[in-house]
């Protein structure tokens, strides 16, 4: 036994002298070139690129004031594919409107296979006609139209660890983008968990992707099931749910102790919910929405009522570059630095990504209190998210810089 150790040793003392020559030869005959090759870079670019560019290949109206607009690779800007996604995840838009850079986030209605394996993506979009960018949106967004936008950001998907096997969807508005990633998913996939979709909208006229819903209601095998819930129909021809989804309805969907409730819709609908699953007794991680963005932050009761109207001057550092703008107490500095054609990374704009953290230098705000998702190192060095803060006096902020 010990003679046979003896020789395995020795010559794997051998093969190991042998590698080393070998090796020592192959270190003298590389370049001196610098090799930049980088696997894992060039990967990581690919799946989570800076920027993507696309182009608009066709238009749905959905509803009255719904559209899907479609977007295939730009290959003249360099995008040879759209990157994969987790279903219920978002793109940030930037689009340049009277010499502003302005973002908005929307959920990819399409499926992660469609990008995968089809080469697209796909966005629901509701027009609101008090808004700013969705009114210049319908006019601008032809078959055709150049759009840049992020890479897919978010945390509104199925987790296996996190989540239970039962998902409950409840959506309103453009939120339905969720349900119908989710159920493309589930299906085209065979995922080994089941979606309800609970969709809350005004009357039947104001329900997207009806027929497909329907289908996969019919077709999956019990998958996907879908209700809808329409506040607005009172018509002989409508036998299903009226009012508002509230606690009876979601507990139709099936034991709330067994559910992963995922909802995304405006804010109303949000602070609506929240009663509702109390009365459920659904805990809170069982819950998940998707950001909220823009709001009236005149209407949260914790606003200082005084403080409406008023304006004040926000000096804003990037490196060695300062300027003073005008920022109103009542709309978010992100909106202040917009306004003012100062760039900003942005994405979310709810204050849950984190991309446009900036350091507080000085001065008095009010930070939207249902958006506080900064870190305990932002909150000790006095760091903020401009998209959910307000300026209540004069201050100074330290923003970075944009990548292009």
């Amino acid at each position: 036994m010990g003679k046979e150790i003896r020789e395995r040793f020795h010559n794997k003392s051998k093969t190991m002298l042998d590698l080393k020559k070998v090796r020592a030869k192959e270190i003298e005959d590389q370049s001196s070139a610098l090799n930049y090759f980088n696997p894992t870079k060039d990967l990581a670019n690919k799946l989570h690129p800076v920027y993507v560019f696309t182009k608009i290949a066709s238009i749905v109206e959905e509803t009255p004031d719904i559209r899907t607009y479609r977007l295939v690779p730009d290959f003249s800007k360099g995008t040879k594919d759209v990157p994969t996604f987790r279903a219920g995840q978002a793109i940030s838009i930037f689009a340049e409107i009277d010499g502003s850079t302005i973002t908005r986030p929307y959920t990819l209605s399409s499926s992660p296979i469609d990008a995968l394996q089809q080469h697209y993506w796909e966005v629901t979009i509701k027009k609101d006609n008090n808004g700013f960018f969705t009114p210049w949106l319908w006019e601008n967004w032809k078959v055709g139209t150049e759009v840049k936008s992020s890479s897919p950001f978010g945390f509104l998907y199925h987790d296996y660890i996190r989540d239970t096997n039962e998902i409950v969807a409840i959506v309103g508005g453009s939120g339905v983008s969720v349900a119908r990633t989710l159920a493309r998913d589930i299906i085209q996939n065979d995922l080994p968990y089941n979606c309800t979709v609970l969709y809350g909208a005004r009357t039947q006229a104001d329900l997207a992707f009806k027929d497909e819903f329907d289908k996969y209601d019919k077709e999956s095998g019990g998958k996907v099931k879908v209700t809808y819930v329409l506040s607005d129909e009172g018509s002989k021809d409508w036998s299903g749910e009226t009012g508002f989804i509230n606690a009876d309805i979601i507990s139709k969907a099936g034991d709330p102790a067994k559910k992963t409730y995922f909802l995304c819709g405006p804010k109303a609908m949000y602070d609506f919910l929240a009663g509702e699953f109390e009365k459920l007794g659904v805990p809170k991680f069982r819950v998940r929405q998707e950001a909220v963005g823009s709001v009236d932050i005149t209407k949260y009761e914790e606003f200082p009522k005084d403080q409406i109207g008023k304006v004040y001057k926000l000096t804003v550092t990037c490196g060695n570059a300062h300027v003073d703008i005008e920022a109103k107490a009542d709309e978010s500095m992100m909106t202040a630095l917009e306004r003012n054609g100062i760039a900003i990374p942005a994405r979310c704009r709810g204050g849950e990504c984190g991309f446009c953290n900036s350091l507080l230098v000085k001065g008095d705000v009010f930070y939207r209190p249902d958006a506080e998702y900064r870190r305990i190192g932002d909150l000790r060095f006095n760091h903020i998210h401009p998209c959910v803060t307000y300026p209540l006096s004069d201050a100074e902020i330290e923003i970075q810089l944009v990548q292009e």
